[in-house]
């Protein structure tokens, strides 16, 4: 459906403008921070402030609720890479996802899980737990990529280095909208939204409770 010549072409013109700054500031191939920002603004704009936010899979540095901090009331991390540590609003828990997770029922506002559900054989699990805590009327924010993503991110992580190999030598799956909605639909979830961004080449969706 897509060139990926086409497609290196404009992530490239996007790098040019930003990787200059980014790169001194990081250790990680170079477009890892600028898919991250795309996703991170699509969830940025629908969480209120003064909520609480449970970031599932927020990798090794919480970025997400680093610049959500000053925010939100409370920010939980979870992720089997990260430390478990507390500091000021923000609390990371180091947990296997497939885990259940210390959390209590109907605690969060918001559930975030963005670029996640592809590194899982099974993620009605990991669904569900998303569901339970959330407080009634909260809601879950996704992303995750699109079949007509894998070559793009296999080209531009083991032909070009560009993104992180080993992100995406973990993919397992690669969802089509009508899996997904399935998949949260059997979670609980009724009220789904669903749309593309990044030349539809991922999923993003809002599901409430």
């Amino acid at each position: 459906m897509f060139d990926i010549g086409d497609i290196v072409q404009y992530l490239g013109k996007f790098a040019r403008v930003n990787s200059q700054s980014i790169l001194k500031s990081i250790k990680e191939p170079f477009l890892e921070p600028i898919v991250r920002r795309f996703r991170f603004e699509k969830a940025l704009s629908l969480i209120a402030n003064g909520s609480i936010v449970v970031d599932i899979g927020c990798g090794h540095t919480p970025n997400l609720l680093n610049r959500l901090r000053t925010h939100i009331k409370e920010g939980i991390g979870i992720d089997p890479l990260i430390k478990s540590q507390n500091y000021k609003n923000i609390k990371l828990i180091s947990k296997m996802l497939g885990d259940k997770i210390p959390i209590k029922d109907n605690y969060a506002d918001y559930v975030t899980l963005l670029a996640v559900l592809e590194h899982l054989e099974n993620p009605s699990r990991l669904l569900k737990e998303a569901y339970r805590l959330l407080k009634p009327g909260g809601k879950l924010i996704l992303t995750t990529p699109t079949p007509w993503n894998k070559p793009v991110l296999e080209f531009l992580s083991f032909r070009l280095g560009w993104i992180s190999s080993r992100e995406i030598a973990e993919h397992k799956t690669y969802f089509w909208e009508k899996d997904l909605v399935s998949y949260l639909q059997a979670a609980g979830f009724t009220k789904i939204k669903h749309s593309y961004f990044e030349l539809r080449l991922n999923n993003f969706l809002v599901a409430e409770k």
